[in-house]
């Protein structure tokens, strides 16, 4: 988890995950917002609607599709098991606007390129999140579909916050 990197000195901020791995084994990524600073917790509120498409590249086909929910208690990064393999490591840019902002609704895009499990298929997803609520949050946490796998130690995280 990334506790306290929002603040009320930025509006916008921009995120690139780098050497993206799941702890032990391949599940799906799940991403919630954070509220309560330096020690914070996963807003887990039936709030989060959310859409991504996804083009996905196998050693034998290519397909594309797309997934989303309206009022779920977590969104989705990608509808597939992101790679454990240290040699294949994932990747996701994320644009967040106004996370800190009591006054108005958390919303975020997002673009990555995704490695499934083995080197299976490679893929690339884009998406929207909106948080629908106005609740100030102050981090992000990515984790695995059952919640409780998190993401390898490795990940490198570079956060810009963006003033106008």
């Amino acid at each position: 988890a990334m506790d306290n990197i929002f603040t009320s000195t930025y509006d916008y901020y921009l995120i690139y995950l780098t050497n993206l791995l799941h702890v032990g084994g391949s599940s799906q990524s799940y991403i919630r917002f954070r509220t309560g600073g330096a020690s914070g917790s996963n807003d887990s509120s039936s709030k989060y609607c959310y859409m991504y498409k996804k083009i996905q590249r196998t050693s034998g086909s290519e397909t594309d599709g797309n997934d989303g929910a309206w009022d779920n208690n977590v969104a989705k990064l990608a509808n597939y098991d992101l790679s454990a393999d240290t040699n294949s490591p994932s990747q996701v840019k994320m644009l967040i606007q106004y996370p800190y902002s009591s006054s108005h609704k958390t919303s975020m895009m997002f673009e990555g390129q995704m490695n499934q499990s083995n080197m299976t298929a490679v893929q690339y997803t884009d998406g929207a999140i909106i948080f629908n609520d106005n609740t100030s949050h102050t981090g992000i946490g990515i984790t695995a579909q059952d919640h409780t796998n998190g993401m390898a130690n490795g990940v490198k995280a570079f956060v810009y916050g963006i003033k106008f």
